[in-house]
């Protein structure tokens, strides 16, 4: 494909190279407005998930502390069969009493969320930091040459020198198609 597009004297004849091999982005990008924040006001950090786990008896438990404080809601028996429902398709553990000693182990807050139709059972994984011990990995897909350039850019300035982004294209010939 670059050698067809260099012999049309096409302008970008290495953007295929790129696109298979990786990208090289340099330079300073101006960003516009709504696509980064300039300045993110809280920063993302990773947390490894053994740093979250408890260990000891229950009744120690920070969240649990709290919630053992928080009155109850009429939507509270909802949030319970939600749960005891998770206990029976083996998608969570419990009940637990809080007497008991639980050895590595996380709780998170379970809050309703109204819906018109329903009460919706929510775990708060962000309050318990269950969110920040997450990473992800899957495809972003950006249609424009510009938005890859401020992604990789934003991307490199939150991890410089160790950040090794390779992109191409999923369907190169639909790409290139005359």
């Amino acid at each position: 494909m670059a050698v067809l597009l260099r012999r049309a004297n096409y302008a970008d004849w290495e953007f295929p190279l790129h696109a298979v091999f990786g990208l090289p982005v340099t330079g300073s990008f101006s960003l516009p407005g709504r696509v980064f924040a300039s300045e993110p006001s809280t920063k993302w950090s990773y947390v490894d998930p053994s740093s979250l786990l408890h260990t000891g008896p229950l009744h120690t438990h920070p969240t649990l502390q709290k919630l053992q404080r928080t009155p109850l809601t009429d939507h509270d028996a909802i949030l319970w069969q939600s749960a005891l429902a998770e206990v029976t398709s083996h998608t969570m553990d419990g009940p637990i009493h809080p007497d008991t000693f639980c050895s590595n182990f996380h709780i998170s807050r379970r809050f309703a969320v109204i819906q018109p139709s329903k009460v919706r059972p929510c775990d708060d994984f962000t309050a318990s930091g269950l969110n920040d011990a997450q990473c992800f990995d899957g495809r972003v897909t950006l249609p424009t040459v510009d938005l890859i350039s401020l992604m990789y850019h934003e991307l490199a300035k939150r991890w410089p020198g160790s950040f090794n982004l390779r992109i191409w294209i999923a369907d190169h010939q639909a790409a290139y198609r005359q």
